[in-house]
């Protein structure tokens, strides 16, 4: 087995160290961190003339977050198990339930965190981040083969 293939696994644990890093800040911190997310987009929105509401756009930076750090993992967990040579179909169907089982795992885990909380719609939304980026590499397949066709 070539080295790509066996150490192909790293990025994505790494990813799901850097979620868990990320899971275990303090309520405070954590809206702290998204907080001055916040700030710098709404900045720059009021900057260009843009005025958006500052507590609802939070939310909506937060729930992203999660989004893009979950697409981050079913991306990186698909390209994982594609290259360990798996076909796109089981690839995509072991990656979305490790993804799905991750979200459980982070949400659990939260729940043990001063200020934070056990969020369903979070696990929602973070099965959504995952799912959309390992449709993209499923549907990547395709065009592959068409070009070389």
């Amino acid at each position: 087995m070539d080295k790509a293939k066996r150490h192909a696994w790293i990025l994505p644990i790494l990813w799901m160290g850097v979620i868990f890093i990320f899971s275990h800040q303090a309520g405070e911190e954590s809206a702290g961190l998204s907080g001055g997310v916040t700030q710098v987009i709404l900045t720059f929105a009021e900057g260009i003339g843009i005025r958006l509401d500052e507590v609802r756009f939070h939310g909506i930076v937060r729930v992203m977050g999660h989004f893009i750090i979950f697409f981050v993992l079913g991306q990186l967990w698909y390209i994982t198990l594609r290259i360990r040579g798996k076909s796109p179909n089981h690839a995509s169907i072991i990656a979305f339930l490790l993804c799905i089982g991750y979200a459980f795992f982070d949400e659990l885990h939260q729940y043990f965190v001063p200020g934070r909380a056990c969020e369903l719609s979070d696990v929602l939304v973070d099965g959504a981040g995952a799912g959309v980026a390992i449709i993209i590499g499923w549907l990547t397949q395709f065009s592959g083969r068409e070009k070389a066709a």
